[in-house]
């Protein structure tokens, strides 16, 4: 079953920036109405903190919208692997 993830857009940002809310990414981009950037923003950035390919990682949800799903296809993952691969896990 492939792992599958939330992540919500804030717009304003100077930089792409992350963090954690419970069990939602938040993604604080500075371009939010560009979708296609966005999420191609947020999949290089899921794929590079685990180590695999672009092409693994898919928008499953909200191709338009602020509130987006995406599912990786290996199904070895799990969202503490992301979050901590991020650099979002409990500090100190």
């Amino acid at each position: 079953m492939p792992f599958v993830f939330d992540v919500k857009v804030v717009p304003g940002s100077n930089h792409i920036r992350w963090e954690l809310h419970n069990t939602i990414l938040v993604c604080h981009h500075k371009n939010p109405d560009d979708s296609k950037t966005v999420n191609t923003d947020i999949i290089n950035a899921v794929a590079q903190a685990l180590g695999i390919s672009h092409s693994k990682v898919h928008l499953a949800q909200g191709t338009e919208y602020r509130h987006k799903r995406f599912k990786i296809s290996e199904d070895h993952y799990t969202f503490q692997d992301l979050v901590e691969k991020m650099g979002l896990g409990k500090k100190g």
